[in-house]
């Protein structure tokens, strides 16, 4: 059966993109600077995106998230002229001959067009069509609800600044000041070069997972003998989410009175640090703000959540491997492509096989090339004062 819907796909996909190169004459750039899609253009664009979706729905079989299992089921489906990625990052870019030979073409100053897909962490299905016509770049974005069966489209722009550099393709979007204002991306990327499916693992277990919002533990040098600095309580969300693959229990908790404030069960709290620190109790209750009283620490839940969702600015890129009987050396890219500044700082993080699972033994900033994002605990004096 999947056989013949990737046949289907196959031939529509050809049929569709021939089509769709001939009718790039007639696109044009409104006053507000969105870009005006002839209306036959965006109709090739969702017939082919609905193309997809009995493979999604087939694969997915009414799934709220997506495994890594499914994206590669799902990878298998797409046509060979697009490009595809997945927004967990467990694949590399497919089809990469097909992004070369576009920006070949761009290079050459010809006009061309590439569509390059995103299955999202949803289940549901991206896409973005960047035409090259007559030294003007254009961006039209779709997205496919697969459950729904709807279509969203977003606004089109003019883009410009392309670029393959450092392995990402990167461009800037042309969106007007009142959407910069609100907060829109001016940038767009996605890697070109292959990783290799070993290294994407480690990034998407132990370095995506927890990221660069809302905790320091990969904004800051530490080791064995100086953890003291870590901000254990910001990071026992992630840490849970990593084991559990599920928010923290609201058994544990015992509210304070003060919003977001909880009391969590030291016992917990101790056993989720433990499974990935080789930190002793005595120290976590010196520097983690323990009540004795009560046995329990403080937890704050305002400001950042751990979520397995695409937020962040920021994002990580494991580059190397280094093996030396039970430790791993991860050298990682912090990036940070989505506002223009590509790698914003290397670090290396040092990991303890510890039989089912890795333990977190270190972290060094390598080389800083733009800002290391600010921290600021969650939990302050002002807070902790408003409970006693």
């Amino acid at each position: 059966m999947k056989k013949i819907i990737g046949i289907i796909i196959l031939v529509s996909v050809i049929v569709i993109g021939i089509n769709l190169y001939h009718c790039l004459q007639d696109i044009r750039i409104n006053e507000d600077q969105t870009v005006a899609i002839p209306k036959r253009i965006q109709n090739k664009i969702d017939q082919e995106l609905f193309s997809y979706t009995d493979l999604f729905q087939e694969t997915l079989d009414g799934k709220d998230a997506i495994v890594k299992e499914d994206v590669k089921i799902l990878l298998e489906g797409f046509s060979a002229d697009v490009c595809v990625i997945d927004a967990k990052g467990y694949f590399d870019l497919q089809n990469q001959d097909v992004f070369i030979e576009f920006w070949n073409q761009y290079k050459q100053a010809r006009d061309t067009h590439l569509t390059h897909y995103t299955i999202l962490s949803t289940g549901n299905l991206r896409r973005q069509d960047i035409i090259v016509k007559k030294d003007k770049a254009y961006l039209i974005t779709t997205t496919l609800n697969v459950k729904e069966g709807t279509l969203q489209h977003l606004e089109s722009y003019q883009i410009e600044d392309l670029s393959y550099d450092q392995g990402y393709f990167s461009y800037h979007i042309l969106i007007p000041e009142s959407l910069k204002n609100l907060g829109g991306y001016e940038y767009g990327c996605f890697r070109v070069d292959p990783l290799g499916e070993e290294l994407r693992e480690w990034n998407v277990g132990y370095i995506q997972s927890i990221g660069y919002d809302c905790q320091n533990l990969f904004l800051q040098t530490w080791d064995q003998e100086n953890m003291t600095d870590i901000a254990f309580t910001d990071l026992i969300a992630y840490l849970y989410q990593m084991d559990k693959q599920s928010p923290i229990p609201q058994n544990v908790l015992t509210p304070t009175g003060v919003r977001f404030l909880s009391f969590m069960d030291a016992d917990f709290y101790e056993s989720v640090i433990q499974n990935y620190f080789n930190v002793d109790v005595t120290r976590l209750r010196e520097h983690q703000f323990y009540d004795a009283s009560s046995h329990t620490y403080p937890y704050y839940e305002g400001g950042c959540e751990a979520s397995h969702f695409d937020s962040s600015t920021l994002f990580s890129e494991v580059v190397n491997a280094y093996y030396e009987e039970s430790i791993v050396y991860l050298d990682v890219q912090a990036l940070n492509y989505k506002q223009g500044q590509g790698v914003v700082f290397t670090h290396r993080v040092v990991l303890e096989d510890v039989g089912d699972h890795y333990r977190y033994m270190g972290n060094q900033i390598l080389e800083v090339y733009g800002t290391l994002p600010s921290y600021q605990p969650k939990l302050n004096a002002d807070i902790l004062n408003g409970i006693k």
